[in-house]
């Protein structure tokens, strides 16, 4: 996304959300009505992305760490600080092992492997008429890809989480 489809997403939410005013306000009316009406819901659906972007987190909180992930996951996965094993770069033979949240993300895959098994509830696909319901599983072990990875491992360390 950062190497040209975001970009280009903020470009046209902002010309839906805001070109057909400007225009209208210099007196292009027919133009800037054809703008608003395209632009206002190509701005929604662009926001409404970007919204889903954003809901997607690692926290490091004083008791452990939770990762949500409203695309992956039903439930947030809250870890409490004894439990986490190793944060750290997900080497490449143990992804078979380990509860996938990637969604085929660019990046440094990191791995936390928990010290005891801990129930994770992937999101199942939205295929409609497939009935497909979230069940939980037990893993000891999950992928995931952080924006900045080398700023989270140095915040863990600090924190005295085990990295490696």
């Amino acid at each position: 996304l950062r190497l040209g489809p975001l970009e280009l997403a903020w470009v046209l939410g902002g010309t839906g959300a805001f070109g057909g005013r400007v225009l209208l306000a210099f007196g292009s009316i027919p133009a800037g009505l054809a703008l608003l009406v395209v632009g206002w819901p190509v701005c929604w659906v662009v926001a409404r992305g970007m919204h889903g972007l954003h809901r997607r987190w690692f926290v490091l909180v004083p008791a452990g760490v939770v990762l949500h992930d409203h695309a992956a996951l039903t439930e947030s996965i809250m870890a409490p600080r004894r439990t986490v094993a190793r944060l750290g770069p997900a080497p490449a033979d143990r992804a078979t092992e380990a509860v996938d949240l990637t969604m085929g993300a660019a990046g440094l895959v990191l791995e936390l492997i928990l010290a005891e098994p801990t129930p994770v509830s992937r999101r199942p696909a939205r295929r409609p008429g497939t009935g497909a319901v979230a069940e939980a599983e037990q893993t000891g072990a999950v992928l995931f890809v952080p924006t900045r990875p080398g700023a989270l491992l140095s915040v863990a360390d600090e924190r005295r989480l085990p990295v490696g």
